[in-house]
């Protein structure tokens, strides 16, 4: 849950607590039914509201993924290609999450050596690596995973090489907070 929705969790069950309280002190003084039934329908109203705040902080956090892409892999008697995949980075305070598929044209068999690279907006090499991707189910391999601290927010491009036997890569980043 990020601070802009506790802050408004906090200010809403505040307010509605105010709310509350004067139509109590208003109900001891005056006893109306019809002000019980306003302090009743604004109760549910705030709660509402609240319910509301919390199922989308919820939606954020179990949402989709920030940025996901499929990048093809080489053609037909070419042992690799490198792909280059911009994608977005907005928040700098979060630690993002690379997650690389390799999948096969038809069956994934054996291991895929994965080359990456991800360079900032300046040119600056954030992360660099080497991964071996095992044969899966069916056409996907192993998902592989690597973890990187953006500096800089803007398009940030990742290089990708794809051996020979690799039909596409499906490229998925997230923000984790």
């Amino acid at each position: 849950m990020e601070l802009s929705d506790i802050v408004a969790l906090a200010a809403l069950a505040g307010f509605g607590l105010v709310v509350y309280l004067g139509f109590a002190v208003l109900l001891l003084k005056k006893p109306n039914p019809s002000l019980k039934m306003i302090r009743l329908m604004l109760l549910l109203s705030i709660g509402m509201a609240m319910a509301g705040i919390g199922i989308r902080a919820w939606v954020k956090m179990k949402g989709p993924p920030d940025f996901a892409t499929m990048t093809p892999g080489p053609a037909q008697g070419v042992e690799s290609i490198t792909q280059v995949v911009e994608f977005p980075v907005n928040d700098t305070s979060s630690t993002h999450v690379v997650e690389l598929t390799p999948m096969a044209l038809q069956i994934a068999i054996g291991t895929a050596r994965i080359v990456d690279r991800v360079y900032d907006p300046e040119g600056k090499v954030l992360s660099e690596g080497t991964q071996i991707a095992t044969g899966g189910e069916g056409k996907e391999y192993q998902t592989l995973r690597f973890s990187l601290d953006a500096a800089m927010a803007g398009s940030h491009k990742l290089f990708v090489e794809i051996p020979k036997g690799v039909d596409q890569v499906r490229v998925v980043v997230k923000e984790v907070r």
